[in-house]
């Protein structure tokens, strides 16, 4: 056959007789380069990586048979071949030991024709094969700043300092101050080397999951910086961040989750974080923004995100009672104790101690840990001092510092002139009564609301089961029902109703509720 012959096979057709062909000619006419890369196209088209690897690479040199010309088509052929072994479920080599071995291969053409295609490919090889340091190592001997500078090969370099130093950190109460402050500079250098690319691109460097690793780091430690946690965060743009890249992961209890996108993990974390530092306005203005995203959100994120958005308002509204209002709706309905103690703390700051002591004493779920619930303890500290009840005041400075002590956390400043003015112990430990604080608080409650044989009141709320809910009673205060006590009647929210002051194992309760009559 001819050469013209042999070129219109294989213009033709990339199947085994064309290959035949143009292996018969190139072996009688040896020294046609492009019948060679022909026969290295008609291996990768065929899928036959690794006999045309074995036919191409030992005839390949400097002289007959430049490597610029094919490393192109090398580069297939090993692409191809290293897919071939990998694992498409787990992505991860089916035979670590002969993956290896193909990718030093890889190396070793780049250390003799110094090509940054090798060098970029062995880059990410590394990462399959847990090599990334050697790979490090690799370019600290290069010094060509242009080979360096390469897109490719700048982006194999940062995946892999990445998967070593930002990926692999592991947080805990035994990290070193000077591993983290190593962990921070990783992370600085990763992001100064690249930028966020696009939503579709997002995933093609590093940058974003660096961020998102360093302000879940940052949310580990005991005293959290929010301040540091919106610098970092807002290196990142929200409207390029991907928003359905949630993936499902088995807990160590068995259950079965879904983590929670990335842009939803942004919202969540900037807001709470502004929240934490009184940037109200500008909790608010994203908080809105997230609410009018269409996205699917995990584990009642959008519940927190608008509880914070009301939360906020109630700081800066100028109808302060219509905004705490809002907000006791959003709390009254939904039944968890941390939403009770903000709500606590905002009627603390706007003078109204009576309802700050009735969500304080809601906001003591004695199911959780006491450490959890310290914060509660502090503020009951000031609510008693601030009506005038010292006595009880001092009880709950007594569980506070041995939830403090026994923790081993530092006593505040203002804590420690509180503690010698009522001469109690600053050391001191042992085991807490939060249920006798619980109890305290109660009998106050009561004994604030005046004594008489009847009271009437609004319905207010439902729990979210639907069996029991609040009444907010003529002077404010939020009594707790169920309405197995409204007999023969349906209530719903705003209807004004009359009921006697019963008690439960908690606290007060309303009871024999019925509609008032008008």
């Amino acid at each position: 056959m001819t050469y013209k012959e042999v070129k219109e096979l294989y213009d033709t057709a990339k199947d085994e007789t064309t290959l035949n062909a143009l292996i018969e000619f190139f072996e009688y006419h040896n020294n046609n380069k492009n019948v060679l890369y022909y026969i290295a196209d008609c291996y990768n088209e065929l899928q036959r990586f690794s006999d045309g690897l074995n036919y191409i690479l030992p005839k390949i040199n400097n002289e007959t048979f430049p490597y610029e010309r094919y490393s192109t088509i090398i580069c297939k052929l090993f692409k191809g071949l290293l897919t071939t072994m990998i694992d498409k479920e787990s992505n991860k080599p089916l035979n670590m030991g002969k993956y290896s071995q193909e990718v030093c291969k890889i190396k070793q053409l780049w250390v003799d024709f110094k090509d940054v295609k090798f060098l970029s490919m062995y880059g990410f090889e590394c990462r399959k094969t847990n090599c990334q340091k050697e790979y490090l190592d690799l370019l600290e001997n290069v010094e060509d700043k242009d080979i360096l500078s390469d897109t490719y090969v700048k982006s194999a370099q940062l995946w892999c300092y990445y998967d070593l130093y930002i990926k692999k950190f592991a947080f805990n109460n035994k990290t070193k101050k000077e591993e983290f402050d190593k962990f921070i500079n990783n992370a600085e250098f990763v992001i100064k080397n690249c930028h966020q690319e696009e939503l579709d691109k997002y995933y093609n460097n590093p940058y974003g999951l660096t961020v998102v690793k360093v302000v879940k780091t940052l949310n580990q430690r005991s005293f959290c910086n929010y301040k540091e946690i919106i610098k970092w965060i807002l290196l990142l743009d929200v409207d390029k961040l991907p928003y359905n890249d949630e993936y499902s992961f088995t807990t160590s209890f068995g259950r079965e989750c879904e983590s929670a996108s990335t842009r939803e993990f942004y919202y969540y974390q900037i807001t709470r974080a502004y929240e934490k530092i009184g940037e109200y306005e500008k909790c608010i203005d994203i908080c809105n923004k997230a609410l009018s995203e269409d996205m699917k959100f995990h584990y009642r994120n959008n519940l927190w995100i608008k509880a914070r958005k009301l939360y906020c308002e109630c700081q800066i509204a100028q109808d302060k009672r219509k905004a705490i209002m809002n907000y006791k709706r959003i709390v009254d309905k939904n039944d968890f104790w941390f939403m009770r103690h903000k709500l606590a703390n905002v009627y603390f700051n706007n003078n109204m101690m009576e309802e700050a002591l009735t969500y304080s004493y809601l906001a003591l779920d004695l199911r959780q840990e006491d450490s959890k619930l310290i914060n509660v303890i502090n503020d009951l500290i000031y609510i008693f001092e601030a009506l005038s009840d010292y006595e009880k005041s001092k009880l709950c400075l007594i569980e506070y510092l041995k939830i403090r002590n026994n923790n081993g956390w530092d006593i505040p400043c203002d804590i420690e002139g509180k503690a010698k003015l009522y001469n109690i112990d600053l050391e001191l430990k042992g085991k807490t009564n939060l249920k006798y604080i619980k109890h305290i608080c109660s009998c106050k409650i009561n004994h604030d609301i005046k004594k008489q044989d009847k009271f009437v009141g609004i319905v207010k709320s439902f729990t979210k089961n639907g069996f029991s809910g609040f009444i907010e009673s003529s002077n404010k205060n939020n009594i707790f029902f169920n309405k197995v006590e409204a007999k023969n009647i349906e209530l719903k929210i705003g209807d004004v109703v009359e009921f006697e002051l019963g008690k439960n194992a908690v606290g007060p309760i309303a009871i024999k509720i019925h509609l008032k009559e008008e």
